[in-house]
């Protein structure tokens, strides 16, 4: 008795697991809208957020998450909430991201499935791979060298004063 429960229980798991791993199959690629905003790992989110809002002629918005509030800067049109837009620069758009990756060979798969093959351009002169996004933003990985940190990131970006 106890066997044949654990079989229909271990059974009833696949079976929702292959149905969970299907549903997930089509939300890829994603449509995606390109980099629409930023969203960085600070020691002290509020004196971040205002720091970049005297820089940004942008709404500050803010979201609750666990204990604290996150903060992030839309780029490119302005947003519908109420905020100070007293910065020096208006934020347009991000114009490409860098990602620094331990092996090529095992991001790629991962970016392919998430953006779509299509978005892949061939590699550059350098050995990057770039993805080609919505807005006019690029998203580029390329393999750190022996004993490099495999994290860095370089943003480049569109603003207006």
């Amino acid at each position: 008795m106890k066997q044949t429960v654990l079989a229909v229980v271990m059974a009833a798991a696949l079976g929702v697991g292959a149905l969970a791993q299907g549903a997930a199959t089509k939300a890829l690629p994603l449509d995606n809208l390109g980099l629409e905003h930023l969203d960085i790992i600070v020691p002290d989110p509020a004196a971040s957020a205002r720091f970049y809002s005297r820089i940004f002629k942008s709404a500050l918005h803010q979201q609750p998450v666990r204990d604290t509030l996150r903060y992030f800067v839309l780029l490119g049109d302005p947003s519908p909430l109420q905020a100070e837009r007293d910065g020096l620069l208006s934020p347009r758009g991000v114009d490409h991201m860098l990602l620094r990756v331990s092996s090529l060979e095992m991001a790629l798969p991962y970016y392919r499935m998430v953006y779509g093959a299509a978005a892949e351009r061939p590699r550059d002169a350098n050995g990057r791979v770039w993805f080609h996004l919505a807005r006019n933003t690029r998203l580029g990985l390329e393999e750190a060298a022996p004993g490099q940190t495999p994290n860095g990131i370089v943003l480049e970006g569109r603003a207006a004063s």
